[in-house]
């Protein structure tokens, strides 16, 4: 029997706790120890992570677009999301290029 994910609400969107972890670029283990030491859910997924030892990547907002992601890397993380449904993946697909062409 497997269990059911955890989800966490935030900006509008359920997601797990590994899914989110994956959108913010962290490992799930730091965002489940950030959200146990009761940082809010924005803190917790939008605070930079440090580098910690042999080959730790430090996330962080891009200089120039402010985004934790690239749009492809976006398109990629709504596709594989398995929370979504595929009408939500084409809506959250069709408002991110209604978004990039208001830009």
């Amino acid at each position: 029997m497997s269990r059911k994910a955890k989800m966490i609400e935030h900006n509008g969107m359920s997601l797990s706790v590994r899914e989110w972890a994956k959108w913010a670029g962290m490992p799930v283990s730091t965002l489940t120890s950030r959200i146990s030491a009761g940082w809010s859910i924005e803190d917790a997924l939008e605070k930079p992570t440090l580098p910690r030892g042999n080959g730790a990547k430090k996330v962080v907002s891009s200089e120039d677009s402010g985004a934790l992601m690239s749009g492809q890397d976006v398109v990629k993380f709504i596709l594989a999301c398995d929370s979504f449904t595929a009408d939500k993946k084409v809506s959250l697909l069709r408002q991110l290029l209604d978004d990039d062409g208001q830009r």
